[in-house]
């Protein structure tokens, strides 16, 4: 009697398994985001990235996004105005390295995997990068770059549009933003510079005024500026920053 009964409750689970298993479909989709690959004029940051979404019923999934950024320069322009009242302008390239992470969660108005859905996504992301400055000493013209840092976390609201294709495939086209919260460190300890130099780089990034660095805005409210024997640094906290997303994936449900 009692082999008939374990052997009915197998059954009987077994059967929910396959009726729960059959009515969800399938239950997992890999995507990749093919903007991300764009040909570098377009000036924008690329990586290589893998977006993983998992169907929790008929109507909601769930799912994360992860990226390593792939190594192209970029321009980046800022303007400001020194103590003195002179109007000041930078332009530069810079090549960001460094990694995204970007969990949601998602609510078709059709079915999980497919047609209209709204999305909340959070995103925490870490880059480092090299920024290029000349130093006048002596005459002469010293080129060096600044070693720095930015990271960020935040979240935001997305709308996109899910398609099927055939039996395995999808195209997903999605656009959305938010706000985060950032810091960022800058710092130079170039040899050829001595503790002099480092305190009149600290005092010129001071005497700037209303700095407003291109996608980010002005952040010169939050900065701090320090320097030593050996080098000078800027310290943005707590800025608050834009947080974009959009894209184009195409993946494979199975």
């Amino acid at each position: 009697m009692k082999k008939l009964i374990t052997l009915t409750l197998l059954l009987v689970l077994g059967c929910t398994f396959s009726l729960t298993a059959q009515d969800l479909g399938h239950r997992s989709i890999v995507k990749t985001d093919l903007k991300a690959y764009v040909p570098v004029n377009f000036n924008v940051i690329s990586s290589i990235n893998l977006n993983y979404e998992f169907k929790i019923n008929k109507k909601f999934s769930t799912g994360i996004v992860g990226g390593s950024l792939i190594e192209r320069t970029l321009e980046l322009g800022a303007a400001g105005t020194a103590g003195s009242g002179e109007k000041l302008a930078y332009k530069g390239e810079i090549t960001p390295t460094g990694y995204f992470l970007n969990p949601y969660f998602r609510m078709y108005t059709k079915e999980t995997f497919n047609g209209f859905y709204v999305e909340v996504f959070a995103r925490h992301y870490n880059y480092d990068f090299l920024i290029p400055y000349d130093y006048d000493k002596s005459g002469g013209t010293i080129v060096a770059n600044a070693v720095a840092n930015a990271k960020a976390y935040g979240g935001g609201l997305v709308i996109g549009n899910q398609f099927q294709f055939g039996k395995m495939f999808v195209l997903d086209i999605y656009a959305g933003a938010g706000m985060g919260v950032g810091n960022a460190h800058a710092e130079t300890n170039d040899p050829n510079l001595d503790a002099q130099d480092f305190q009149d780089i600290k005092q010129e990034m001071a005497d700037l005024e209303d700095v407003e660095i291109a996608l980010v805005g002005k952040a010169i409210n939050n900065m701090t500026y320090g320097a030593n024997s050996t080098s000078a640094w800027a310290d943005v906290n707590n800025y608050a920053i834009p947080m974009l997303r959009a894209g184009v994936a195409f993946g494979v449900m199975f």
